[in-house]
Order: structure tokens, then sequence, then C-alpha cells
């Protein structure tokens, strides 16, 4: 995924996410995810950082199927918090990552 970024190009990853007890379920009833499996937020930070990257943020997201401007501002408060059905996590490219 870093390969074709410049030095200091962002990268983006969401994810489903383990810990969400219906998200696991979702994914259990999908037959196209039959074989699908799951990372660990931690395990995403560590690849992105693998490839060259330095991680720059994480946020847990989708607490609420229901939307508002009161439940989006609520989710902003607790993005931190490691129950949302997704994650995303976004690095920045290392200048010195040793690839063009």
């Amino acid at each position: 995924m870093l390969r074709p970024l410049q030095p200091n190009g962002a990268v983006l990853i969401i994810e489903h996410n383990p810990f969400n007890p219906v998200t696991r379920r979702i994914i259990a009833r999908c037959a196209f995810d039959a074989d699908a499996v799951l990372l660990r937020c931690s395990e995403t930070m560590r690849l992105i950082r693998s490839a060259g990257a330095v991680i720059a943020g994480r946020r847990y997201i989708g607490f609420s199927p229901l939307r508002s401007t009161l439940i989006e501002q609520a989710e902003r408060a607790i993005g931190w918090l490691p129950i949302g059905a997704q994650y995303c996590v976004w690095g920045v490219k290392s200048a010195d990552a040793g690839w063009a």
C-alpha cells in the first residue's frame, strides 16, 4: 500500500473491529466473509509501521447505526474506546522508507 506513495504521503485503513460482538456476529453470518480474518487495531498499526510509515492516529467508529449531530459528537468523544463496529488507523510514509 505504501509503495506508490510519495514520502510524507498518507495511508488510511478502515477495518472491522473484532472486539465488537455485533460486528463479529454480522461477519459470521455473511457468506462472502466465511474465511475473513479480523485484524486487531494493534496488528494493523504494526503492519503499517513495518511497511515504513509512522502512525499518525487511530479512532474507533460506528458506535450507533442512528445518525444525528448529537450522536456524531458523542462518537467523536468516545473514539478512543475500542468497542466501535470499525476502527481506522492512519499513517504517514517516512521520508527514509527506502523506496519511492
